[in-house]
């Protein structure tokens, strides 16, 4: 595949993605609601703008190409959307709120005109007032499809936009060979965040891919920047600060180091298009895209970031509960250093994580990536504290010996590590899956060094980190796998029942979806504080009552 052709291929994705998401919100902003048109119309767009762009490059075989890449993008997007289907989604959050969100959004919920209540969902604070890009495309796909966990598509759609964003820019900027450049993206993009969220509904891994196409854009833009890339990088700025709200920091940020460079290199034109662009994607992106949260937050709390910043006594407080008992008094550096030389693990009650030798491996080290989504502590793999010290030993020998190639990928990597330190809580891998690419973008520039030592030392560390990868991947793969079958062959018993079936689904309304699926009869039992507001009932005479009721029924209480 060709630098060009790979553009290509991440223009449809991207288009296509960032085309829902502004066709969902808009429709938002006039007080509509998203509907099956929507997917029909981006997809309509994606094709259209990938046909302008293979005609502008290739002139000559324009038809033919396409069609290649048309073809090849429709059996990757049916293979990943067969995957995401056929796996549940066992993570705490993506049962929690965001399957619920989706939900909503795909029944007619429109978070401009209508706030939701507690007795709407258990988590109508989330919902109301977090960003919500990846829920707004997740359920126009379900609104089509009708299976709600097709909708995590979107996470393998959005990593293979960045390899193939990631597979130009190696080829354009460091003139690594077609199977270097190949290898290099695929290092890139399967950031292990990505990874071990790629079969749930949690969003980080959409945020690194997302800042990889940004980086791999941003690239493209300095050394060969057109009308296409300029394009992709406005849709690629309109999704990353809808997918979390520190994607605005980064993308502000990150853009602000770009233009920076550009202006002290004398390079004032590419740094006016790159300025003009970037400002059209945050317009788009906070004004319309984002007008919720981002706007109804600030008019109406005070703070863009309600309710993690602004709220006063009542700011919410997502880290006490979810840190390590010694890092609440620690500073931010030591946390992060504790996390990332530490053994992987994810235990909400522990009190300090264990420093590890590197480049050793437990059993017990594996296990935390069964499950993943959200591994706490080194979180990265059980190899990347060692991978950084290998890293920053060839970044050193590189700038001795061969300073000219290696001052790139040292550059980029220090603009990169600026985007993690503003991050206080960067000891969780998930809130800085940039951190990943430092590491391997010092061994790319390794290996397209003329040093022989250089390049050697570039390709094993590189192997090492595959091999990283793969201490992630497969432990995931096999326990979202075995889970799943788990969860079908509970739900095809619960089918055979003959007599409903009584539920307390708690904070996990979303997962009746899946009792619907395999049409299994349930009655769906109300919280008792819930009930005891409606019906006036004596709480003490309410519990009793419901604790009977529990028994009499054989209650199911779910996390199936």
């Amino acid at each position: 595949m060709t630098e060009k052709m790979a553009r290509v291929l991440g223009t449809i994705y991207i288009t296509f993605t960032g085309a829902l998401l502004l066709a969902g919100s808009l429709s938002f902003l006039a007080g509509g609601h998203l509907a099956r048109w929507q997917v029909g119309a981006a997809l309509v767009l994606s094709l259209g703008c990938s046909w302008t762009a293979v005609k502008a490059y290739f002139p000559a075989t324009a038809g033919r190409i396409y069609l290649r890449l048309t073809l090849l993008a429709v059996v990757l997007a049916a293979v990943f959307a067969a995957v995401s289907g056929w796996v549940y989604d066992i993570s705490y959050d993506g049962q929690v709120y965001h399957q619920e969100a989706v939900m909503e959004l795909a029944q007619g919920w429109n978070p401009v005109t209508h706030i939701l209540g507690s007795q709407e969902s258990p988590s109508a604070v989330l919902l109301n007032h977090y960003a919500k890009g990846p829920w707004i495309y997740a359920a126009a796909l379900y609104s089509v499809t009708g299976k709600i966990e097709i909708s995590k598509v979107f996470n393998f759609l959005l990593m293979t936009s960045a390899a193939a964003f990631a597979y130009a820019a190696l080829r354009r900027s460091v003139g690594l060979t077609g199977k270097q450049a190949l290898f290099g993206a695929g290092l890139l993009a399967l950031n292990p965040v990505s990874l071990y969220q790629s079969l749930s509904f949690y969003l980080d891994g959409q945020l690194a891919s997302l800042l990889l196409c940004l980086l791999a854009l941003l690239c493209l833009a300095v050394f060969d920047y057109d009308r296409y890339i300029m394009g992709n990088l406005i849709w690629v700025i309109i999704l990353t600060v809808n997918v979390k709200f520190t994607g605005v920091v980064y993308i502000v940020l990150g853009i602000g180091l770009a233009m920076g460079w550009l202006l002290a290199s004398g390079r004032k034109q590419v740094a006016a298009v790159l300025g003009k662009s970037a400002a059209a994607g945050l317009l788009a992106g906070i004004l319309l895209a984002g007008y919720n949260p981002y706007v109804t937050n600030t008019i109406f709390f005070g703070h863009p970031f309600y309710p993690l910043y602004g709220a006063g006594k009542q700011t919410m407080d997502i880290m006490s509960s979810n840190s390590p008992a010694e890092f609440l008094s620690m500073p931010f550096w030591e946390k992060t250093d504790i996390s990332l030389f530490s053994y992987s693990e994810n235990e909400l009650g522990q009190t300090r994580p264990v420093l590890k030798i590197p480049f050793t491996v437990t059993t017990a080290e594996l296990k935390p990536f069964l499950y993943g989504a959200d591994v706490r502590i080194g979180g990265f793999g059980p190899w990347f504290g060692g991978v950084l010290l290998l890293a920053g030993l060839i970044l050193g020998a590189g700038l001795v010996y061969e300073r000219q190639s290696m001052s790139l990928a040292g550059g980029t990597c220090l603009a990169v590590l600026v985007t993690v330190l503003v991050n206080p809580e960067a000891w969780w891998a998930r809130y800085v899956p940039q951190l990943w690419l430092i590491p391997v973008l010092i061994v790319l520039g390794a290996i397209s060094a003329k040093h022989r030592g250089l390049r050697r030392a570039g390709r094993l560390t590189a192997v090492v980190l595959a091999v990283n990868i793969a201490m992630v991947a497969l432990p995931y793969a096999l326990g979202n796998y075995y889970c799943t079958q788990a969860v079908k062959d509970q739900l095809q018993t619960l089918a055979r029942r003959s007599s409903p079936l009584a539920v307390y689904f708690g904070d996990f309304t979303s997962l009746r979806l899946r009792l619907e699926e395999y049409h299994v009869p349930y009655v769906a039992l109300s919280r008792t504080e819930r009930v005891t507001k409606q019906q006036g009932t004596d709480s003490l005479e309410l519990r009793r009552a419901y604790l009977e009721q529990v028994e009499k029924n054989r209650v199911v209480r779910t996390f199936f």
